[in-house]
């Protein structure tokens, strides 16, 4: 696990993101953004950031193989208090949908996500969350 530069009220935003280019533009939108970041590699990373306290999202990889996608929304919903927002190639429709039904909050296109994402960061960083658990 490995912090990333940022300071002020923000909430952490955790990436739990394999691939390596996706992990160095999420490192700099939070550098510029201001939010504190942390990058898991593993569920057990994910599990220690929540237990920490202050995450206010979690990023994720919606088409990697490992870790599950899917394992990393339950953990973040049985811990509560991080929203989630999720990355995917635009043509994996069924995926996409698979998601959203296991509430991950935002799911976006790779080229979506990557032009947005300093304001994502600020926007899910920083509201309260208001799910309902």
């Amino acid at each position: 696990m490995t912090n990333g530069a940022g300071s002020g009220t923000a909430a952490t935003a955790v990436a739990v993101v394999p691939d390596l280019f996706f992990q160095s533009k999420i490192r700099e939108a939070a550098r510029i953004s201001g939010v504190p970041l942390v990058i898991a590699a593993t569920e057990e990373a994910l599990s220690e950031a929540l237990a920490a306290g202050g995450v206010g999202v979690v990023i994720l990889s919606l088409d990697s193989p490992s870790p599950d996608p899917f394992r990393i929304l339950s953990i973040v919903r049985e811990r509560g208090g991080a929203r989630t927002v999720g990355f995917l190639s635009h043509v994996l429709e069924d995926l996409r949908d698979r998601a959203i039904a296991a509430g991950c909050d935002r799911v976006l296109a790779k080229g979506a996500f990557a032009r947005g994402l300093p304001e994502i960061l600020v926007e899910m960083a920083s509201q309260p969350m208001e799910r309902n658990p």
